[in-house]
C-alpha cells in the first residue's frame, strides 16, 4: 500500500495555497552575468546623463521624476536626459528549462518598478514595458523665452531711465537755479538791493507789486513807492510823476517799448537779460526829446565846470581824473562838494566812477576816490580823513555826499570814497 502511495502522482501545488513545509526552491530570474551587464549599462547611462549639465536634475524633478541614488542597482525610467543614452549590452541567451525570458523581456522586467522592495518570482505574470521612447527635448526654449523677456524688461527700464534722466537733467538745468521764475526772482532781489542803496530815498520810484514789496523789504520808504500793474486802469497811465521806474517783465507787458523810448530813455542799471531783463530807468516827465536836449546842455556845463577845477592848486588830480573832469563826465554835485572841500584844505583825487551794472555810458559819474593822505595837507593819516569828513558835513545839503566810506581798491590802495545817489539832477537845477 505504501508502494501504491509512492507511485501515485502528487497533486500539483496551486499558487497562493498554504502548506506546512518549506516550499520548493525557485530558480533565479536573471543570471549573475546578465545582472552585471545590466548594472554596467545603467552606470554608463548615468555618467553620460549627469556630466553635461546639472540643470537636467532640476528639470527632471520638475517633470515629475525623482532622482535615483548613485549606488542603486535598479533604475527607474528617466523622463529627461542630457546627452545621448548609452546602448545596453546584449543580454544572455535564454536558459534551459524555460526559466529565462528573452533579452528584451528581461531588460523590461528589470526596468519595471519594484513593488514592496521584493523581486518578482518566476511564477509571477510578467508585464512587458513598452520600449523606452527617446527623451523629450530639453526645455531650453522656455528658459530662452524667460531670458528674452527679462532682456526686454531690462531694455525698457534702461530706456525709461534714460528718458527720466533727460527729463531730470532738464529739470535740474532750470530748477532751482535755472528756471525762468527763479532767475527772475533773483534778478528782482539784486535790483531791489541796488535801488535801496543807490537811489535817493526822497525820490519816487514806480514798480510792479512784487518789486515794490522787495524794495520795501530792503528799507525803501513805502510812501515813495508807486505801484503800476493790475490795480491800475488799462491802459496803465505812464508814471510821469516819479523820478525812477523799474521796468520788469510785468511792467514791460503793460507798456511795451513805448515807456523806454518815449518816457524813460536813461538807464541807470541793468539786471539779467532776455525774458528776465530788469532795467532801472530815469523818468523824463517832458518826454525823451526834451530830456536828451537838456542832457546835452548839461554835458556842456559840466565840461566847463570840470576844466575850471583843473587849475585849482589845492586840488591834486591823477591823469584819469583830469580826463574825466575835462570830458564833463563828473556829477555836478560831486564837483561842487570838491570845490567846497578844497576851500578848506588840500585834496588828492585818484579817480571818478559810477556804481551800476549796465548803465548808460553818458550817465554822470557819481563818486570820487580820494587819497587818505596828501602831501599838501597839514594833517596826516586818520586825522586827515577825519578832517575831510568834518568839512563835508558843513557843505550845503544840495551837494552834501550821501555816503562816505573807506574802500580798498583791487591794487591794495586804501581810499576815501565820496558818493552821491542816483539819478543825477541836471546841472542848471543844482546851480539855480
Amino acid at each position: 500500500m505504501g508502494d501504491e502511495d509512492r507511485s501515485r502522482e502528487l497533486p500539483r501545488r496551486v499558487r497562493g495555497a498554504t502548506g506546512s513545509g518549506p516550499g520548493p526552491t525557485l530558480p533565479r530570474v536573471l543570471s549573475e552575468e546578465l545582472r552585471q551587464r545590466i548594472h554596467e549599462a545603467v552606470q554608463a547611462e548615468r555618467a553620460v546623463a549627469v556630466e553635461p549639465d546639472r540643470e537636467s536634475t532640476t528639470e527632471s524633478t520638475l517633470n515629475g521624476a525623482a532622482p535615483v541614488p548613485a549606488d542603486s542597482d535598479v533604475t527607474a525610467p528617466e523622463v529627461d536626459h542630457v546627452g545621448p543614452a548609452a546602448e545596453p549590452k546584449p543580454l544572455a541567451e535564454p536558459q534551459p528549462n524555460g526559466s529565462a525570458r528573452t533579452d528584451q523581456a528581461s531588460a523590461d522586467h528589470v526596468a519595471e518598478p519594484v513593488q514592496n522592495g521584493s523581486a518578482p518570482t518566476d511564477h509571477a505574470p510578467v508585464t512587458v514595458m513598452p520600449a523606452r521612447r527617446p527623451p523629450p527635448p530639453r526645455q531650453k526654449p522656455v528658459r530662452r523665452r524667460f531670458f528674452t523677456a527679462r532682456a526686454v524688461v531690462v531694455a525698457v527700464v534702461i530706456i525709461v531711465a534714460g528718458l527720466f534722466g533727460i527729463g531730470l537733467t532738464r529739470h535740474l538745468a532750470k530748477s532751482p537755479h535755472g528756471s525762468p521764475a527763479t532767475t527772475l526772482q533773483a534778478q528782482e532781489a539784486a535790483a531791489a538791493t541796488w535801488i535801496a542803496q543807490q537811489v535817493s530815498h526822497s525820490d519816487v520810484v514806480s514798480c510792479d507789486p512784487a518789486m515794490c514789496s522787495a524794495l520795501a523789504a530792503e528799507g525803501f520808504p513805502r510812501s515813495n513807492l508807486r505801484v503800476v500793474g493790475p490795480t491800475a486802469p488799462f491802459p496803465a497811465p505812464y508814471p510821469l510823476t516819479s523820478k525812477v521806474v523799474v521796468v520788469t517783465p510785468v511792467v514791460q507787458g503793460f507798456y511795451g517799448s513805448s515807456l523806454a523810448s518815449n518816457w524813460a530813455p536813461g538807464v541807470l542799471a541793468t539786471f539779467g537779460s532776455g525774458d528776465t531783463l530788469i532795467t532801472v530807468r530815469v523818468i523824463a516827465s517832458e518826454g525823451a526829446a526834451v530830456y536828451q536836449s537838456e542832457l546835452n546842455a548839461d554835458l556842456s556845463d559840466r565840461k566847463a565846470f570840470g576844466n575850471s577845477l583843473l587849475g585849482v592848486s589845492f586840488i591834486a588830480l591823477s591823469g584819469t581824473a583830469r580826463v574825466q573832469l575835462s570830458a564833463g563826465q563828473v556829477d555836478p554835485r560831486l564837483m561842487l562838494a570838491i570845490t567846497a572841500l578844497a576851500a578848506k584844505q588840500s585834496v588828492d583825487i585818484l579817480e571818478f566812477g559810477n556804481i551800476g551794472p549796465g548803465g548808460d555810458a553818458d550817465m554822470p559819474l557819481r563818486y570820487a576816490d580820494l587819497a587818505v593822505s596828501d602831501p599838501g595837507a597839514q594833517l596826516a593819516g586818520p586825522k586827515y580823513v577825519q578832517s575831510i569828513l568834518t568839512d563835508l558835513g558843513t557843505v550845503p545839503a544840495a551837494y552834501r555826499p550821501a555816503r562816505t566810506v573807506t574802500v580798498v581798491l583791487p591794487g591794495g590802495q586804501t581810499v576815501l570814497r565820496i558818493e552821491f545817489t542816483a539819478p543825477t539832477p541836471l546841472f542848471h537845477e543844482e546851480s539855480s
